[in-house]
């Protein structure tokens, strides 16, 4: 009985695992969509939105912290990058 105990929690935790990865890699594919925004104020708006859901996942476990903090990185870096464009422009 102990050893199908730990099989489950195995298991489970490697079912946590792939979900984080998922969550994690849904975020990445959601990012570049700050890219297409014309104005910067909609910029702006993307990159708070993003930086909310990224920390909201962070509260409710969809993604650890580590993925959180490197999410927020990628969001500003893009951020910056793009809004420097726009005013050169």
């Amino acid at each position: 009985m102990k050893t199908l105990k730990q099989y489950y929690r195995l298991f489970r935790r490697n079912i946590r695992r792939e979900n984080m990865r998922k969550n994690h890699d849904r975020f990445l594919k959601d990012i570049p969509v700050m890219v297409n925004t014309e104005t910067l104020s909609e910029l702006d708006f993307a990159a708070g939105y993003f930086t909310g859901a990224i920390k909201t996942a962070a509260e409710f476990g969809e993604i650890t912290i580590e993925q959180e903090e490197e999410l927020i990185k990628i969001v500003g870096y893009i951020h910056e990058g793009e809004r420097e464009k726009r005013e050169e422009a």
